[in-house]
């Protein structure tokens, strides 16, 4: 190899160790715009497919989102998820994050199959409201009727 090309390799070596002997608090803060209207702290770093974002600790991915929580509020308890308050995947706010569980992460998502549960509207045809079902799916009573008319021819095949 040429002397230049190891001289380079080192440096950029050198520089990547530097960049990972930083305080976290240091690293995390420069790969955030502050957004003064919303409040968010926008990641400006890599994002994964759904808008979250990652930074290298360690050699390993983690969420920058609960990398600022644990730098600026501390410890995130046990069997709790992260629910973003503002809605922004990209926020890593640690204010418009809390700790919840993960019924109630589900429960607050945007996932289509949750905003049909909170309308209380039926899950196949979307007319009439009606309470839940055992099972959690909506249902009207005509849709409810041939859902159980499924189940029955189904149960008299498997009987015979």
């Amino acid at each position: 190899m040429l002397p230049c090309v190891l001289v380079i390799q080192h440096l950029a070596s050198e520089f990547q160790m530097k960049a990972r002997e930083r305080p976290i608090e240091e690293r995390l803060l420069e790969k955030i715009a502050f957004c003064p209207t919303t409040g968010c702290w926008i990641w400006l770093g890599d994002l994964n497919k759904n808008g979250y974002g990652r930074i290298s600790i360690h050699n390993k991915l983690e969420y920058a989102h609960r990398a600022c929580y644990i730098a600026f509020k501390g410890r995130i308890p046990f069997l709790k998820q992260l629910d973003h308050l503002c809605r922004l995947s990209a926020c890593v706010n640690p204010d418009h994050l809390e700790a919840v569980s993960s019924a109630t992460n589900l429960h607050r998502g945007n996932a289509p199959s949750m905003v049909i549960w909170r309308s209380g509207k039926c899950g196949t045809c979307g007319t009439e409201r009606v309470p839940r079902g055992r099972s959690g799916r909506l249902y009207c009573k005509k849709c409810n009727r041939e859902q159980q008319a499924k189940i029955r021819s189904r149960l008299k095949l498997t009987s015979k």
